[in-house]
């Protein structure tokens, strides 16, 4: 995949973190809820850190001497 193609990963992830982010703030959610919302986000963030060791492993390997 190119490079294009890992940042828009990267930023799909990170949108979707943001927005249950600002979910989370709600102070009427129900413990369920609140637990739900935080697997989702813990589960976007690795997925997000993921992508980003595949672009940074993609850029070592293009610029090994």
């Amino acid at each position: 995949m190119s490079f294009e193609g890992i940042d828009i990963q990267i930023e799909r992830y990170t949108k979707k973190i943001n927005a249950k982010t600002e979910q989370l703030k709600d102070p009427n959610l129900s413990h369920e809820e609140r637990k739900r919302l935080e697997t989702e986000v813990k589960n976007a963030t690795l997925e997000r850190n993921k992508w980003k060791i595949r672009k940074n492993n993609l850029f070592t390997t293009r610029h090994k001497k």
